[in-house]
């Protein structure tokens, strides 16, 4: 849906009760019932009862309470009363078995079936009902024994053969079997009750215990022996995998010692923080600081909103991956609830038999009803009026607000000021600081201005309705030298401002949550529209040289659920009016215009730490996505091959056999560095293959023939990673990975046992970083061993749905693939953060950019090897394509930064001071640094966003940004000495931009010296692949390349050397094949 177009007069009609179009039930007639009948329907349509006479009327707002628990706290024995007692077969009037005159025994009817079969044996011959078997009681006592028993171990028989009983679906989540160890962390010492506070969600999100242990049985069935050793695993405590990436998971980790009040969440434009009786809002840019190398902005309680009752508890409702649902229930039954949802300009409170209290930061300045165009006051209602009373709807002319001024009976100044009372549906507060914010209210509301602290507002009486409240944001001051308070911001000219009526204009329709959807669609099938949707994609991007053409496109779907403030609204009005929402730069950019609103209809500017956010109008947003069409290789790799040089080539395979000597894998390796060695190994085991496909599979050496030493060179590559890739999942290394069953992802050991280790694996930090280069050496392992597959793919899979699961998206329910929807990735930010179960400052955050492509590059070739390219049915494969597409964009759009370059469709992201260092080194939602956790040298910016290198490497990064990028900062380090882990990486980068030089650089690299990601072979090869079918570091030589012929006899063999002999190794070591002499020769012959 999107809206264009002038806006109509505005009116200050009164805003009514929720909109209940919407409701899960389905029910067509709700908005359209009279409010007289409603209680009548719903409580006969909808709520089983024994008798009419004695059900109480059930009002709508009482039933959307039922289904929003989606009677969850029933137990299968509750949820069997339902069942109408008149239907029982004990019922004389619905007897199903007849007798004749003759009373000869009752016997089913035809038509009874099993039922009448039970009814027979325990009605008749059990009980004796109707006294036509006379059976003793010893055996009526030995049958209801017998009965009783088969009774109790039913459930028990049917959970073994995997039958799932009637009463336990949709309850607990049937979970996928998982390969490795599964463990409860309790025997680690960090419980989830550690982590996470669980009393913080609502019961209607908990797996009830006997369900929890129901669900783990399953899972242990199914699995064999993998459970641990100590104690049993424990079933998960919610009943969908935890979202450990969510935005949201401040709310609910256990707070810090020093305060009750939560580590901040970050729903652009604006940030919260919740207490056990208030919830804090904050718009950080208020208070943006900037330096050379970073933009913080800083949360502060700029508007706090509580109740005057008692909270008696606090609890997350509801999920999805655009918002969260936050309640506070008080006491006598009230509640008041929030929709945080990403990208709204209203913050929307919605309250039921509460009294709300605001605060601001300091002191209000003013509490006022809105202006009108000649900037004075309009009081659109009578002093007097009660709720309900038509005259709230009256307007005069262009009035602005439905707001006025009640008589507090102060005849003049003597005496203490008394409160400042207003009445109606519009407000404006303004701070200390300058700050407007525009209050809508769904009710009419007296809200009283406490005019001697001027610290509160609050109503006079309880209520039950919604309340909006949005800022006018003023302009971002000079942010170098911000004091903490903030600075006093100017005042906005409301009267003129066309960003002030849209706010008003569309105040009444909020979202309450939302949903991505994906679909896919093949270039070819559609060109015209394929045509225009590259035309805009590439109008938003800086393009690549030699950029391949996407061959399908993935078309992202935001679609927010949304209520109204006005009373019986109707679908066609929520076209006419239109949700309104901010966009981030990259939505922007790939979103049609239609749906945006540019600076002459919306002239304010919502800022967050990505820079300035665009206005849509709409409760459905679209935009398209191409899908990189490189596997395993891209075009210019295959062209560069297919005119390799003999010289280039043997040089190559010389090194991958060093390499295959001096960079091996270890087993005691954590699982960061296991899984870099042996993607290094996976890289060579591919580069190999690649030069066996370039080269001739026999040799002429004389009178000679021999077999292509790449071959040999390539089998001992694949030898080695299969090796070291089933030692690993099979547990035989030292951090072995087990599977946690409570919170539903692949752990390490030493992450469990210590929170800091493994960079915070266990507790969900970084596992896109970790698993990605396991999941890119499986899919190498994969493409050239299919038996690989076969054998792992359970253990490979596993790894995949820990950070690429497509399912388990929202707090409703979950699929038997018990993983989280997209671990790390955030649908609305477009990218993903490594951030896990840690309380950060700065809500959610990112180092390494490039390591995150990696992670989906990797799943996607894995999913490539696995099942296939993806077919009208299967999407997988093109889902998992979709996140590296969306992944690669965020890199480009939120970490390159090129000076003075801005979008066609959106300003620059970041302050000008910043993009002069041309890489983000870590993104979070509240502050951006040219820095990493291990120091702010630029090489170690750059490098940790370009490592490691492969494929994919050359669509992440756009020509004119890398070359930019290598004159002004790469450049002049390489004049100085760069650290040798690091140098593999400035010369890779290097290549993009002169290959012939970077091979030069190249000859002096040491493989063991290097980065565990990356050997001299694989710079080589990059160096070679970018160099394209022009590739000549040698000129135009044509000299063939000698490669030597020996057999096992002599001294060319391994045992005729000690020191090789030593080493267990056969065959010929003192030239090899391809001719090198390895290290353990004793002497070079």
């Amino acid at each position: 849906m999107s809206y264009s177009g002038q806006l109509p007069p505005l009116g200050g009609g009164k805003y009514g009760s929720t909109d209940n179009s919407n409701n899960a039930l389905g029910n067509p007639f709700i908005g359209s019932v009279p409010a007289e009948q409603e209680s009548q329907l719903f409580g006969e349509g909808f709520i089983p009862t024994d008798t009419e006479e004695e059900t109480p009327p059930t009002s709508a707002s009482n039933l959307r309470l039922l289904d929003s628990s989606n009677f969850s706290d029933q137990t299968p024995d509750s949820l069997a009363m339902n069942f109408d007692a008149e239907e029982s077969l004990m019922s004389p009037s619905n007897h199903l078995f007849s007798a004749d005159e003759f009373q000869k025994p009752y016997r089913p009817s035809p038509d009874t079936g099993l039922a009448g079969c039970l009814s027979n044996v325990i009605g008749d011959r059990l009980l004796n009902v109707h006294g036509t078997y006379r059976v003793s009681r010893g055996k009526r006592v030995a049958m209801a024994v017998t009965l009783l028993l088969s009774l109790y171990t039913l459930p028990f028989f049917l959970t073994s053969i995997g039958f799932v009983p009637w009463y336990r679906k949709g309850r607990a989540p049937k979970i996928m079997p998982v390969p490795f160890p599964m463990i409860n962390r309790v025997d680690y010492g960090d419980p989830v009750s550690g982590i996470i506070e669980k009393s913080l969600f609502h019961p209607s999100l908990l797996i009830k215990p006997s369900w929890r242990s129901y669900a783990i049985s399953r899972v242990v069935a199914y699995s064999g022996n993998h459970t641990h050793e100590r104690n049993p695993p424990r079933g998960p405590f919610l009943k969908v995998p935890f979202p450990t990436g969510a935005f949201w998971t401040n709310f609910v980790l256990q707070p810090t010692t020093d305060h009750e009040t939560s580590y901040p969440i970050v729903a652009y434009p604006y940030a919260f923080k919740w207490a056990p009786s208030l919830l804090q809002a904050s718009y950080p840019p208020l208070r943006r600081r900037t330096d050379a190398i970073s933009i913080r902005d800083t949360f502060n309680p700029d508007l706090t909103f509580g109740t005057a009752e008692e909270v008696i508890r606090r609890h997350i409702v509801a999920f999805d991956p655009l918002s969260v649902t936050v309640r506070y229930e008080t006491e006598g039954g009230g509640y008041w609830e929030s929709f945080i949802v990403m990208g709204s300009p209203y913050i929307t409170i919605k309250f039921h038999d509460a009294t709300p209290i605001f605060t601001p930061l300091s002191i209000f300045k003013f509490f006022v009803c809105p202006r009108d165009e000649d900037g004075n006051y309009k009081n659109g209602v009578g002093v007097n009026h009660q709720k309900g009373d038509p005259n709230v709807r009256r307007t005069a002319g262009n009035v602005w607000g439905v707001c006025s001024e009640v008589d507090n009976g102060q005849d003049d100044n003597t005496g203490p000021p008394k409160p400042t009372i207003l009445q109606g549906v519009q407000f404006l507060f303004q701070t200390q600081e300058n700050l407007n914010w525009l209050v809508f209210s769904s009710e009419p509301i007296n809200l009283s201005f406490d005019n001697i602290s001027k610290r509160t507002v609050s109503s006079l009486e309880k209520f039950t309705g919604v309340i909006r409240i949005a800022l006018i944001p003023p302009p971002l001051p000079d942010a170098k030298n911000v004091a903490t308070g903030g600075p006093v911001h100017d005042n906005i000219p409301l009267s003129t401002s066309s960003g002030v009526r849209r706010l008003i204009y569309h105040s009444h329709i909020y979202p309450t949550g939302g949903k991505v959807t994906w679909d896919f669609s093949s270039t070819s099938s559609n060109p015209i529209a394929a045509l225009a949707s590259v035309k805009k994609i590439s109008a938003a991007t800086t393009l690549n040289r030699n950029t391949e053409k996407a061959e399908k496109i993935a078309t992202i779907k935001f679609h927010y659920t949304t209520a109204t403030m006005t009373e019986n609204s109707s679908t066609n009005r929520k076209f006419q009016y239109g949700l309104l929402m901010m966009s981030l730069p990259h939505h922007a950019q790939l979103m049609d215009s239609s749906s945006l609103l540019m600076s002459g209809d919306f002239d304010l500017v919502y800022n967050c730490i990505k820079g300035a956010m665009t206005p849509v109008v709409g409760d459905i947003w679209s935009y398209d996505e191409p899908l990189s069409p490189v596997k395993f290789d891209d075009l210019e790799a295959a062209s560069a091959l297919a005119a390799i040089q003999p010289r280039v080539r043997h040089v190559i395979l010389e090194n991958i056999e060093k390499d295959l000597k001096m960079v091996l894998p270890t087993l005691d390796e954590n699982i960061y560095g296991f899984g870099k060695q042996v993607a290094r190994i996976a890289q060579l085991a591919h580069i190999a293959d690649q030069m066996v496909s370039s080269g001739r599979r026999i040799f002429k050496t004389g009178n000679r023939t021999i077999e292509d030493p790449a071959i040999s060179i390539r089998d001992s590559a694949i030898s080695s990673l299969y090796e070291y890739l089933s030692e690993f999942l099979q547990d035989n290394g030292r951090d072995k990975l087990l599977y946690d069953t409570q919170l539903g992802g692949i752990v390490t050991e030493d992450g469990l046992l210590n929170p800091q280790a493994d960079f915070g694996n266990g507790r969900y930090n970084d596992h896109h970083f970790h698993y990605g280069y396991l999941l890119y050496a499986c899919a190498v392992m994969g493409k050239l061993n299919a038996t690989f597959v076969n054998e792992f793919g359970p253990y490979v899979d596993a790894l995949l749905y820990d950070v690429a699961h497509s399912s388990n998206s929202d707090s409703t329910s979950a699929d038997e693939v018990f993983f989280p929807f997209t671990r790390h990735k955030s649908w609305f930010d477009g990218h993903s953060f490594a951030s896990g179960l840690f309380p950060f400052g700065n809500g959610k955050s990112q180092e390494s950019s490039s390591e995150a492509v990696n992670c989906y590059y990797g799943a996607y070739l894995w999913s490539l090897v696995r099942w296939g390219e993806s077919d009208d049915i299967n999407k997988r494969t093109d889902f998992i394509a979709l996140l590296l597409a969306m992944e690669i964009r965020g890199a480009k759009e939120y970490w390159h930064m090129l000076p003075n370059v801005a979008s066609t469709t959106s300003p620059t992201v970041y302050d000008e001071q910043l993009t002069k260092n041309y890489m983000v080194g870590n993104l979070g939602m509240l502050d951006v640094t040219c820095s990493t956790w291990f120091g702010s040298d630029k090489l170690y910016v750059h490098m940790i966003n370009f490592m490691p290198v492969t494929a994919i490497t050359r669509v992440l990064f756009d020509q004119r940004y890398i070359e930019e990028e290598y004159e002004k900062v790469i450049k002049p380090l390489m004049q100085d000495t760069v650290e040798m882990p690091w140098r593999g990486y400035t010369i890779a980068d290097h290549a993009m931009v002169d290959p012939v030089a970077a091979w030069e650089e190249a000859q002096n690299l040491e493989s063991y010296r290097l980065d565990s990601a990356i050997s001299k072979s694989q710079v080589l090869y990059w160096i070679l692949s970018r160099g394209g079918s022009n590739f000549s570091p040698f000129g135009n030589s044509t000299e063939p390349i000698s490669y030597k012929s020996s057999d096992s006899s002599g001294s060319a063999s391994c045992e005729s050397h000690e020191a090789c002999a030593a080493l267990n190794l056969t065959g010929l070591c003192c030239p090899t094949h391809a001719g090198i002499s390895l290290g353990c020769c004793n002497a070079r012959l």
